[in-house]
């Protein structure tokens, strides 16, 4: 067997032990943008994906009693309205001993500070919403109502490592769960940590929230199941 023929084995035993199981149930291949910081004011929806999911895809940092960081990097939210914002549970309070968080600093695409202090939890759903002291003046997420179906390709948004906004395109992948994630919906698309809570986007709309993940994996909680309890229809 020739050089080039054994690195090419190789590579593919690489990727199969990585978990790269996307590639199976995701056909169209992954695309994935950053951008990193704020690029310029955004005060209106735009038609470019990035600048749009920029501009509605504030950044979350939670706060102890005490005044202190509740995690290294921010979270990911999406506003829904002025004064809301839709993110994971787990963001707002903690996952093992359901204490609330004490508040928490909302930052729009424009770099302004939003304070929140008052919090709405889902407690069937990894869901919350939270409610800033003042008033945001950017846009607004449209909201999905169609109905998810396997293979359906969709547009992830959220903060990875504090580094800047991700996004990433991926397919639905599973609407039963996984073994880890029983009766979840399942999407191929891969982020890094601090994307919880972030939106994902089908044709431009809002239909689900991001909730955890795996290797190629991410479990949303669609906003079919949870957007009554918020008023979001």
């Amino acid at each position: 067997m020739s050089k080039r023929k054994v690195n090419t084995v190789r590579a593919v035993i690489i990727l199969l032990g990585l978990g790269v199981t996307t590639l199976l149930v995701c056909p169209l291949p992954l695309k994935r943008e950053v951008v990193v910081g704020t690029t310029s004011p955004v005060t209106s929806p735009v038609t470019s994906p990035v600048v749009y999911m920029r501009a509605i895809t504030p950044s979350i940092m939670a706060y102890d009693k005490s005044g202190n960081r509740v995690w290294p990097w921010p979270a990911s939210g999406v506003w829904i309205d002025k004064i809301h914002v839709l993110t994971a549970r787990h963001i707002v309070q903690n996952p093992d001993s359901g204490v609330m968080h004490d508040h928490w600093d909302v930052t729009d695409a424009n770099g302004r500070v939003h304070t929140a202090t008052a919090a709405t939890l889902d407690l069937k759903h990894d869901v919350a919403m939270l409610t800033i002291a003042d008033e945001y003046d950017g846009p607004v997420a449209k909201i999905g109502t169609d109905i998810l179906q396997v293979g359906d390709e969709v547009v992830m948004a959220g903060w990875a490592l504090g580094l800047g906004l991700e996004t990433t395109w991926g397919r639905i992948a599973n609407l039963e769960g996984l073994s880890w994630a029983e009766g979840d919906v399942v999407v191929a698309i891969t982020c890094g940590s601090g994307c919880s809570g972030g939106p994902i986007f089908k044709d431009g709309k809002l239909i689900g929230i991001v909730s955890r993940g795996a290797v190629g994996f991410l479990v949303i909680e669609p906003i079919i199941t949870f957007g009554l309890t918020f008023g979001v229809k």
